[in-house]
This record gives structure tokens, C-alpha cells and sequence, in this order.
């Protein structure tokens, strides 16, 4: 596995304030507060407001956290017996990577983080649904990526295997489930030809379109992300990957881009 170079970004970044004063004369003072109950390092720091627990890396309050991430309209319902918990996976130069996961009993939803040279990994590290794994399940690449999204997912999906996506374009998946963001590769003449009679198509190589599985390009927070989640139940909402960055005065922030 190769190392990916976590760029830091020179444009402005979106700082998401939460705010749960009901007082519309509250003061500066209490703001000030409020926010130094998000902060692990404030010497103020205290309990969360609802009693939950704090996120062991960003030190956020979990039921607060909530607030930060990218969560879409296609993002579904917990199964039975389980609901959503915000968890966290550290990467490389202090930023942390937020997602909702599944907590069902006893058992919840891990991801972890594995970065390469010029692409990085999330894994499943442990499971809601199934028992103790034997190995970690690799769920998702990352790439960084420059310039128009479209052009860098297709680059990225022919590494390796350029003659698999000639021809190919990079589409909106429409797929009801799936973030509203979500892309695939896919060939247009095939998809112009294709008989629904012959069952689901790929196109496009390893990464292209693959109607038999939840394979999807998204690009967000200046990464392109491919998703490989097969057929099994989802146990992360893949709509809810938020990049989390420390600023300068000590608050958490999802940056629009990966920074140089």
C-alpha cells in the first residue's frame, strides 16, 4: 500500500458553528462557554449536555458531532434493533475522518484509516452485523485528485488498465440508495446497445459500472472516493464521510478542499 499526501487547502474553509442556546439574548460570554464544551484541551471542558460520550480523538461530544457531518438525503434508516452512532477514524497529519456507523447491542461499526503513497484505504476494523472479523474489509479508495472531478475520476479508474476505460465517460449513478452525488464510469455506446434481458452489465474495467454491486465513484473535500460495498447491508452511510481539520484557534472544521 502506497502513502497519499494530504494536501492543506488555501481557500477558505467552512466553519460549522453549533449552537443549542435557546436564549436569543445569549451573550459572548456564553458562547464562549458553549463552545469550550467541544474543546478537549479547554481547561473548562466538561460533560456533554445530553450525557453521551466524547469522541476519544476530536474530543467532541458524540450526540454534537452529529452536526458536522455530510449527511444527504439518500442516507436510509437504521435496520431494526441497531441506530446511528457518529464515530471517528484518525489520518495522517492530525485530521480525522467522521461517519455514521451502526451500533446493534453490544456490537458497533468501526472504520479505520490506512493511508499509501498514492492512495489510501478505509476498512471495516469491526462489525455490527456479522461476528469478529478475521481481517479488516477494505471498503473504500482514496485519491487526490486536481482540476475538473469528472476528468480525475475517469484517470483514476483507468491506472492500471487504459485500454479497459477507453471510450468511457464519467456519469451521474441515479441510483434510488445511493448519495445523490454518486458517479460511475460507464460506456455509452455499450449502455446505448445493452439488452435488459442479459441481466446487469459492467463496463469500464475494475472500477467502471458494475449493475450487480454498490461500486461508485463520489469526489468531495478535494478527494475522489470509490466505493466497493458488494451486496451485503451497509453498516456506514456512505453519504456521511466527513473530513474534520483543526484550526489554528483550536475548533474542528470540514474543509470544502484538501489543502496544499
Amino acid at each position: 500500500m502506497r502513502m497519499i499526501g494530504l494536501r492543506r487547502s488555501l481557500t477558505a474553509a467552512l466553519m460549522i458553528v453549533v449552537c443549542a442556546c435557546s436564549d436569543s439574548g445569549a451573550t459572548e460570554a456564553s458562547e464562549a462557554s458553549f463552545a469550550a464544551q467541544d474543546d478537549p484541551d479547554s481547561a473548562t471542558a466538561g460533560s456533554c449536555p445530553d450525557d453521551g460520550l466524547r469522541l476519544p480523538g476530536t474530543g467532541l461530544c458524540a450526540g454534537r458531532a452529529t452536526n458536522y457531518l455530510n449527511v444527504g438525503s439518500a442516507s436510509f434508516e437504521a435496520p431494526d434493533g441497531c441506530q446511528w452512532q457518529v464515530g471517528e477514524a484518525e489520518m495522517p497529519g492530525g485530521d480525522y475522518l467522521l461517519y455514521r456507523g451502526l451500533k446493534c447491542g453490544e456490537r458497533e461499526t468501526r472504520l479505520g484509516f490506512a493511508a499509501g503513497a498514492h492512495r489510501a484505504v478505509i476498512e471495516l476494523t469491526s462489525s455490527a452485523l456479522d461476528a469478529a472479523l478475521d481481517e479488516p474489509v477494505e471498503l473504500v479508495s482514496v485519491y487526490s485528485m486536481d482540476g475538473d472531478p469528472n476528468a480525475a475520476v475517469l484517470m483514476r479508474a483507468g491506472e492500471g488498465e487504459p485500454a479497459a476505460v477507453k471510450g468511457c465517460e464519467v456519469r451521474s449513478a441515479g441510483v434510488d440508495g445511493w448519495p445523490s452525488d454518486a458517479l460511475v464510469v460507464d460506456n455509452p455506446a455499450e449502455a446505448a446497445s445493452a439488452n435488459v434481458e442479459d441481466g446487469p452489465r459492467t463496463a469500464c474495467g475494475s472500477m467502471g459500472l458494475d449493475e450487480d454491486s454498490a461500486a461508485y465513484w463520489r469526489v468531495f473535500q478535494g478527494y475522489a472516493w470509490f466505493f466497493s460495498l458488494g451486496q451485503d447491508g451497509l453498516e456506514f452511510d456512505p453519504g456521511s464521510l466527513t473530513i474534520l481539520r483543526k484550526g489554528d484557534d483550536g475548533s474542528w472544521y470540514a474543509p470544502e478542499d484538501a489543502e496544499e
